[in-house]
């Protein structure tokens, strides 16, 4: 019975997008460790809500495409008026948490607008930004980035330069490698949606030594611009996770969602340790 307790609960955080929260969390922090910013308890919640609503709606706008013969896809299925619950309820930490950071609003309002348009067919020939050739990796990992340097760099109030814009870069190759390899396991989906992601386009292979040279360029940033060692050795850890880790539907499937979910506690334990 406790087996199976433990079993339902990992599916209520992997599937309600609870554990994409807790990601967006600890690579906030992780900004915050590098730059030297205060935590903002209000911002850390403000980020939760916001990877909860929108990967939560997302799942739910997107179940009448997926195959439903995966282990998420059929639990979505089952149960969609707990998944919409969940959703209500981080649109509604957003709405009561963003007149507390006044400054915010402008990028939260943007980045909102931006992930919630991605997957609507708005445009020309019915089709949906995510549709776009080679279109999704820079467009997530921007807004990955605005959300976990931007809000909290401007709810600081700081002035930004040329540290803060580094580490920018770092995220945005960082994040670039994991949405890359993470849509390798969606490379079948993808094609029969229409969704021309860089796995789709050039293959396994080539996007695993892409998205390798990505972690390392931005290892190479970490290094010799901003002297982090411990976000140098996350982008040596991205770098292996690239063309290591196996990303098809299956029994390895296992290891992929561990590597994958555990990349952001590694990188903020990373920088904890070494800075």
């Amino acid at each position: 019975m406790f087996s199976q307790a433990l079993k339902s609960l990992y599916r209520v955080i992997m599937y309600t997008s609870i554990i994409t929260g807790l990601q967006g969390i600890m690579r906030t922090l992780t900004v915050i460790l590098v730059l030297g910013l205060r935590p903002d308890p209000v911002i850390l919640a403000m980020i939760f809500g916001i990877c909860v609503f929108v990967y939560g709606r997302d799942r739910i706008v997107g179940l009448d495409s997926d195959s439903k013969t995966d282990p998420r896809s059929k639990w979505i299925a089952k149960n969609q008026t707990r998944l919409k619950l969940v959703v209500h309820i981080s649109g509604g930490i957003i709405l009561l948490l963003a007149p507390l950071r006044l400054k915010t609003i402008s990028l939260l309002a943007a980045i909102l607008c931006l992930a919630l348009a991605y997957n609507i067919k708005i445009l020309p020939g019915g089709k949906s930004f995510k549709q776009l050739p080679g279109f999704k990796t820079p467009f997530v990992s921007a807004i990955w980035v605005a959300l976990t340097a931007g809000l909290p760099l401007i709810a600081s109030g700081k002035t930004l330069d040329e540290r803060d814009f580094f580490v920018m870069a770092i995220v945005f190759l960082y994040m670039s490698t994991l949405i890359s390899i993470n849509d390798i396991y969606d490379i079948t989906e993808d094609k029969a949606n229409g969704v021309k992601s860089l796995a789709v386009l050039i293959g396994e292979s080539n996007v695993r030594g892409l998205a390798s040279v990505f972690s390392l360029v931005g290892a190479a940033i970490a290094a010799f611009s901003i002297s982090s060692t411990g976000l140098f050795l996350a982008g040596i850890y991205f770098s292996i996770y690239a063309i290591s880790i196996k990303s098809p539907r299956g029994r390895d499937h296992t290891a992929t969602v561990f590597a994958y979910r555990a990349s952001s506690f590694i990188m903020f334990i990373l920088v904890l340790l070494f800075k």
